[in-house]
Formats: structure tokens, sequence, C-alpha cells
């Protein structure tokens, strides 16, 4: 069991780094790993998930990708609920490639994730909305990370209890020094530069590194900002106001633009559906006159 929990942490760690989620998110991931009570995912789960998450669904020319749960670049191995940006973003090229989807709509309920892959599946977004409409969704949660990527989207529509927004990015660290002085522990990093090895568990976290590390999360939170900013119509300052972590409900989200309306999804599956195929029907209809000509 205790080597179970080593490998568990291990894995973990391999995910550290920028974060751009909810904190109640994160908070509840890495209480699992710290106490065990989360485990790794055998091979065989891991590729029956695969062969499962493949598809997306379409209703009347319309493909609903799922953004669900904590995003991760990579399929992650902890047993909870997950999304990978890569198999996302895998799916959005898909779609846009199917003669038979005539719009996406991203279906999201997600606190975030890690702020790695983020920026990939926003521009695929975008690319997508060249070729295709996009819409976007919210069930409930779009935070952080998530939200990032359905901003790309052409509309953003919400359920009216949905939580959105808590725009921002964080990184955590782990002073242990003194505990590992407590257990008699010193810990020698030998290394070819200040920074190379720096924080390394049972080091003292020193100011200039911290401050090094606070750059890295100022420069991602900028580009996550910039992304929204270009997107959904925002002054810097407008933005600035509400890009502090907060999340909003609905009602407050669309007072702010963080949303566009409070529909349920199939009031917007509807909606967007007419829509599509209204101009299907528009268009064929000025085929059949010109040829008729």
């Amino acid at each position: 069991m205790h080597d179970i929990i080593l490998d568990t942490k291990q894995c973990f760690n391999n995910h550290m780094g920028v974060w751009a989620v909810e904190p109640n998110v994160f908070n509840a991931i890495y209480s699992s790993v710290q106490n065990g009570t989360i485990r790794i995912k055998s091979r065989t789960e891991m590729d029956a998930e695969n062969q499962s998450s493949r598809d997306f669904q379409v209703y009347n020319g319309i493909a609903v990708v799922r953004i669900l749960g904590t995003m991760m670049k990579a399929q992650s191995k902890f047993e909870f609920n997950s999304t990978s940006t890569i198999k996302l973003r895998q799916k959005i090229r898909s779609a846009v490639s199917d003669s038979k989807v005539k719009a996406i709509l991203l279906y999201a309920d997600s606190g975030g994730g890690h702020a790695a892959g983020t920026m990939e599946l926003a521009e695929d977004i975008l690319r997508a909305r060249k070729q295709k409409r996009v819409f976007s969704y919210v069930e409930d949660v779009a935070a952080s990370a998530c939200y990032w990527a359905i901003s790309q989207s052409e509309a953003i529509y919400s359920n009216r209890m949905a939580n959105i927004g808590s725009i921002g990015t964080f990184v955590v660290l782990h002073d242990l020094s003194k505990k590992a002085e407590k257990e008699g522990i010193k810990v020698h990093v030998l290394s070819t530069g200040d920074y190379k090895g720096a924080g390394v568990a049972g080091t003292e976290l020193k100011d200039d590194y911290i401050e090094y590390v606070q750059e890295i999360v100022n420069s991602t939170n900028e580009v996550f900002l910039e992304y929204v900013r270009e997107s959904r119509g925002f002054t810097s300052e407008s933005l600035v106001k509400i890009a502090n972590g907060r999340l909003f409900m609905a009602a407050e989200a669309q007072k702010l633009g963080l949303i566009d309306d409070i529909m349920s999804f199939e009031e917007v599956l509807t909606k967007i559906s007419m829509e599509v195929n209204a101009k299907r029907t528009d268009t064929a209809k000025k085929r059949l006159k010109l040829s008729s000509i």
C-alpha cells in the first residue's frame, strides 16, 4: 500500500507546474493524493477509457464535444473525473472535418485544470471557427482553464445555477526545509545554476526563487487574459476587475459579459439547430434558383 501511495504522489508531481483551476478542485485532488485515497488506474482501465472517449455525439448536425472534470494535457492516470486537452483537440478537429457536422457545441462542466495544453486547445477552437460555427454551454461550472478554452467560442450559454469565471493562475510551493532539519535530513543540491534544482523538497525556498516562480505565474496569466479579452471584447480595465479568481453565478456572469445567455441545454441545442439548418435550407434554395436560370 505504501508503494502505491508513493507511485500516486510521483504521478501527481509530474503534473505540478502552473494551474488554471478553481482552488477547491485543486485542494480536493491534492488532499486525496496526500492521504492515499486516490489510486492510479491500470493500463486496461486507461485503454478502455481511451476507446470510449474517442467519439462525439451529433444531434441534427451539431457535434457535442464534452469538457468534463479536471483538465490535463495528457490522459491522467488518477482515478478521478478528468479530460485530456489533447483528446479534446482531436475531437474538435474530427468534428470540423466531418461533413455531417454543421456546428460544434462545447458542453462544459469543469473546474479547470493544468495550464499546459490549454492555450493550444483555445487555438484549435479559434481555428475551428474559421470553418464551422462553435458555441459553448456550461452545465454547472466553467472555471479557469475551462473558461479560457470556451471563451474562444462564438457564444456561451449556461444553466441558471452555473458558476463561471475563476480567471487566474497559481503554483503551489512547499518549503519542507524545517521538516527535513527536524528529521535530521540535510539535502544537498549539486547544480549548474542558482535556479537549477531550486525548490527541491527539503531545501529552503529562497525569496529570489519565489519571485522567479511568480514571474512564470504572471506570464501565464497574461496569456490567459489576452485570449479572454480579445474573444469576449473586454477592455484591459474591465477584465482586471473580474479576473481575480472569483466565481460568478450565471446571472452576474451574464451582466459582466462572461456569458451571453441563460438557457437550458435543450433550448440551446434547439436554437443552434434552427440557425444552422435554416442556413442550409436558404443555401439550397439559392442553388436551386440559380440552376433554374
